[in-house]
């Protein structure tokens, strides 16, 4: 996660190096392609719940992560359950 000085925390205008430092900063932590991530890679979701083929993990605030069949979807992918995962929410 990137640091950021904002005027806020300063209580005083940023100085052009400052601002560099921030711009720098968020270039420097930025995702750039997941592509060829697995969720696994990208949260912590796969210690808590691993979903099984076919299965697609949702969230709620209530419940937290949970798999849940992938609604009249007989049989899917993992890579199709990260998708229906993404489109449904």
């Amino acid at each position: 996660m990137s640091t950021i000085t904002t005027r806020a925390t300063k209580a005083a205008p940023l100085t052009n190096n400052e601002l560099d430092a921030n711009f720098t900063a968020l270039n420097t932590d930025k995702l750039e392609d997941i592509t060829n991530e697995s969720i696994k890679d990208l949260s912590d979701v796969h210690n808590t719940m691993i979903p099984t083929e076919g299965q697609i993990l949702t969230y709620t605030v209530a419940d937290g992560w949970t798999a849940a069949n992938a609604g009249g979807v007989s049989s899917v992918s993992a890579d199709e359950a990260i998708a229906y995962a993404i489109a449904l929410g």
